[in-house]
């Protein structure tokens, strides 16, 4: 209030100047997306195959005739082949490739149904691995947890062809997009102020009505932003577009045989390591005959690749998860440094483009899926809705992203608080027995402390919502009877 008091009083022109300048982009004219216009995906993931699936679906209901030609880096062989046959994503899509209830609940509502090939594990309980004791959490009569692959690893699983991304693609492919193989090299926004891509292998560049980029952080896993080439793109014609900060993460793979003492439905969350190896969040999740693992804490923030082996070699070591792996054996059949984004992209849409997806903002944490398919169907929705020009953005898109980016603030402060109060045994000790006699005491719709914890593993309710759970009166008293 005192840097606007001072800039009324010092600056009254340039104040007006700016106020003008605002008023007259409020009042500017729309630009809507006319029948027959071209939109072109970049990224085949879930944002892509989300935002094509919607967009299409919604543009049959209003009668208005659009295509969309989505671009994917990565080979999709034989798509639309049968079952059983080479038809896969070639490569990993480096997730650790959980569907949450939510995630679940929206797949349903838009009637799409995975084939059971598909599915990798239908999770029934979500066990918490404490400093002291285990707490274990029934996954809710009705909800669902489901583990899936995101691409054709890893390599030693049959059914290649039957993961999330390719199925998602391919029910885009039925909503009537078109996918073709190819890898972006340049946008620009040509003479007549459509965006211009240029594409490797491309007879020539391809002029979009609207462009929206769905290819996430992982260009090459690992890779700095500063160092994506797309993003350099996007900052050359997105004036003040600034990627989303970003972390490491290690994922990789075993065999799961006979060495995992969980349930094959069981997944863990681990939120300690050891002196030596520094990690804030970990998660084994069961996947037929594979395990995939991911870590992420300060060992892994600062480690190369070389690295990657000795720290599945001291995790594995670690005496709480030898209970769990107690005859693993190192026999990765994966092993990635994927980054993941913990932060939000600043000034992600212009005229006639977007970002969607890990590309402008993730769920801390969790549910990167959900995260995409909201950001992409309202990105959908504004376009058919309200204008494909930078204030329509603005007004129906940029304003969930900010939710989001808000929301994250409250998940930063309970993962902390989380850390704090899981990797000390005292601490660990009163939130077990405090759980405990909250079951033996409360009917199961009565139990706060266990609704918490259940929403904050399950990823089942903003961060917001259980930030204020969390300092509710009869949870604090639970704690400290």
């Amino acid at each position: 209030l005192s840097s606007l008091i001072h800039a009324l009083v010092s600056h009254p022109e340039a104040v007006f100047v700016s106020v003008k300048k605002w008023y007259l982009s409020l009042s500017a004219p729309r630009m809507q997306l006319e029948d027959g216009a071209n939109i072109v995906v970049i990224g085949g993931g879930p944002a892509g195959s989300f935002f094509a699936i919607n967009l299409l679906r919604k543009a049959k209901k209003i009668n208005k005739k659009v295509t969309v030609t989505i671009i994917e880096k990565k080979k999709e062989i034989n798509l639309g082949a049968p079952k059983n046959s080479s038809a896969h994503r070639e490569g990993c899509n480096f997730c650790a490739g959980l569907l949450s209830p939510k995630m679940c609940d929206i797949l349903d509502n838009l009637g799409i149904v995975l084939p059971d090939d598909v599915i990798q594990g239908r999770v029934s309980q979500v066990t918490v691995d404490m400093e002291w004791k285990m707490l274990s959490f029934l996954v809710p009569l009705g909800r669902k947890i489901i583990s899936v692959f995101r691409g054709a690893r890893p390599e030693a699983r049959e059914l290649k062809d039957a993961n999330f991304d390719s199925f998602m693609l391919e029910e885009a492919i039925k909503e009537g997009a078109e996918v073709i193989t190819g890898e972006v090299q340049d946008i620009k926004y040509s003479e007549t102020g459509k965006p211009l891509i240029t594409c490797k292998g491309a007879e020539k560049d391809v002029e979009a009505d609207f462009v929206v980029f769905a290819g996430g952080v992982n260009l090459i896993p690992g890779q700095q932003t500063k160092d994506n080439k797309n993003f350099g793109a996007f900052k050359k014609i997105l004036p003040g577009f600034r990627p989303p900060s970003i972390r490491k993460a290690l994922i990789f793979e075993l065999k799961a045989g006979n060495e995992f003492r969980g349930e094959k439905d069981e997944i863990h969350y681990i939120l300690y390591g050891s002196n030596d190896l520094k990690l804030e969040f970990v998660s084994i999740i069961p996947k037929g005959d594979f395990i995939t693992i991911v870590l992420i804490g300060p060992t892994i923030d600062s480690s190369v690749p070389r690295d990657n082996l000795g720290i599945i070699k001291k995790f594995l070591a670690l005496p709480h998860i030898k209970q769990l792996l107690p005859n693993a054996e190192l026999k990765s059949v994966c092993i990635c440094n994927p980054s993941i984004v913990t932060g939000s992209a600043e000034n992600p849409s212009g005229d006639r483009i977007a970002l969607v997806g890990d590309a402008v903002i993730s769920r801390l944490y969790k549910d990167g899926i959900w995260t995409a398919y909201l950001t992409a169907s309202v990105l959908s929705d504004t376009i058919l809705d309200i204008g494909i020009d930078s204030n329509s953005l603005k007004e129906g898109y940029r304003k969930v992203i900010r939710q989001l980016k808000i929301d994250n603030w409250f998940g930063h402060i309970i993962f902390m608080l989380n850390k704090f109060m899981f990797s000390h045994s005292i601490l660990s000790r009163i939130i077990y027995q405090a759980v405990l006699t909250e079951r033996k005491s409360e009917t199961k719709g009565a139990r706060r402390l266990e609704d918490i914890f259940w929403k904050i593993i399950s990823g089942d309710d903003m961060y917001r919502n259980i930030f204020i759970s969390m300092f509710h009166p009869i949870a604090i008293w639970s704690l400290v009877i």
